[in-house]
């Protein structure tokens, strides 16, 4: 796989929320997982999701340690983390193939007669 570029890496970085340094997943770990045939495989889309899997999982373990007030502000974070996951995982096919059909009414299971 390519090199990702410093226009690609904080295109991710933005897309994902990853903005404030220390960063969850340095550039390292962002290559690695663009160049994981079973991860991005290349794609920048999907490393979109697979760095916000990384960062739902360290969310989620700080709401474990979280303590003196600290606990709810843990969990938003991992919530609003969720739910930014949960939009990239639908766009990129990658929320483990659920189909949703929205508000439109297809009828493929009726006949069509003629008048």
């Amino acid at each position: 796989m390519p090199t990702l570029t410093a226009d690609q890496i904080a295109a991710a970085r933005a897309q994902s929320g990853d903005t404030i340094s220390p960063y969850d997943v340095t550039d390292l770990q962002m290559q690695a997982l663009f160049d994981d045939p079973a991860a991005a495989a290349g794609d920048p889309d999907r490393l979109i999701v697979f760095i916000l899997r990384r960062r739902v999982g360290r969310a989620a373990n700080l709401i474990a340690v979280g303590g003196d007030g600290l606990d709810a502000a843990y969990q938003q974070r991992f919530a609003q983390l969720r739910a930014l996951l949960a939009y990239w995982e639908s766009l990129t096919g990658l929320d483990g193939g659920r189909l949703t059909s929205g508000g439109i009414a297809l009828r493929l299971d009726e006949r069509e007669s003629a008048p």
